[in-house]
């Protein structure tokens, strides 16, 4: 829960020190979030890319060329401490989170077909304006930071909670190498892991005059082509996913797959993240609905592990070394019957 500060902290109340990460408000939305963790992130010093620092400043010129100074300073880095310490903290975050939308968005258009990204497009129309996904009022998941991570080349790591329950889960985005970006999701609100907390009091609270620059091409089309490559290649994922699924099933209905063996590989190769995987089932079964036979749940317990594992290798999330090892080459397996049989 919120304290009514604003804040709610990642460590000990009475624990106040600057070396300790605070989780704090600052409007619940996915790219403010980002911009001020970024923000942190570089004052407290830790390693950015000069390729990351200049796509950044490049795009931050482009919408607001207000903030170009004169004077010709070195390096990308000096020109991003300039900004950072020079620009109101409330203002500049806008501002970010503005540029970090379009970076995000143009990750997502440049690969519509990666599964990760689903999510930002549900529920669209091909008529739906190409810009729609760039306006500030757009609400867009939390893929769409993984996008922006991924086009930075940023480490990133978000965590899942529930209120006034434990972590729920974790994601890591990008290599874990260096210190990451930290931002927590709670009941669809970002909140970013801080150090320097005051530096962001007035963030959200203050009005914003200046407005980004439009850019013609960002404002131009629909999103039809982009659906329709998704659309393309959810029948591919389906097509590979029923060979998948098929092969499994036969094995199983000839006794050359024991339900003992089948159980053992679900158990030992369910994926850390099978979100991927979950998807292309519900798509399955919206394009081939089941209705109930009344079987018993025990005898649909096997046909479910099957669509499991089916999915897990369409997607990657279950290599088809792994299943080998586990199923078709396996040694002196013993078998067991199905539930039912």
């Amino acid at each position: 829960m919120i304290a009514p500060s604003g804040f709610f902290k990642t460590t000990a109340a009475s624990n106040q020190h600057q070396d300790h990460y605070q989780v704090i408000q600052v409007g619940g939305k996915p790219f403010h979030a980002f911009a001020v963790a970024f923000i942190d992130y570089v004052e407290n010093g830790h390693p950015v890319q000069e390729a990351t620092i200049k796509k950044i400043l490049g795009r931050f010129y482009q919408y607001f060329p207000e903030y170009v100074r004169s004077g010709h300073l070195s390096t990308p880095k000096e020109r991003l401490s300039q900004l950072l310490h020079h620009a109101r903290k409330a203002e500049l975050v806008e501002h970010l989170a503005y540029v970090f939308r379009q970076v995000a968005v143009d990750e997502l258009y440049a690969e519509p077909k990666n599964l990760a990204y689903r999510e930002a497009f549900a529920e669209l129309s091909p008529q739906t304006p190409k810009d729609f996904l760039r306006e500030n009022t757009t609400p867009l998941p939390s893929c769409a930071l993984k996008a922006l991570a991924k086009q930075l080349n940023m480490p990133l790591i978000l965590s899942y909670t529930e209120s006034g329950k434990d972590l729920r889960k974790y994601e890591a985005s990008n290599s874990l190498n260096s210190p990451a970006l930290k931002i927590s999701i709670q009941s669809g609100r970002f909140y970013p892991a801080v150090r320097h907390v005051q530096e962001f009091n007035y963030v959200g609270q203050l009005n914003i005059t200046v407005k980004p620059q439009p850019i013609a091409a960002e404002h131009e089309g629909t999103l039809a082509q982009v659906l329709q490559q998704i659309h393309e290649s959810d029948m591919q994922l389906l097509q590979t996913y029923q060979q998948h699924y098929h092969q499994l099933d036969s094995m199983m209905k000839a006794q050359e797959l024991s339900y003992h063996d089948l159980r053992e590989s679900y158990i030992h190769l369910f994926p850390y993240n099978e979100q991927e995987a979950a998807y292309l089932r519900v798509l399955e079964e919206k394009m081939h609905p089941q209705t109930g036979n009344g079987d018993a749940l025990v005898v649909k317990v096997p046909q479910m592990m099957i669509k499991a594992l089916a999915s897990w290798m369409t997607v990657g999330a279950v290599n088809d070394e792994q299943l080998e090892e586990r199923l078709f080459n396996r040694l002196d397996a013993v078998p067991t019957p199905a539930p039912g049989h």
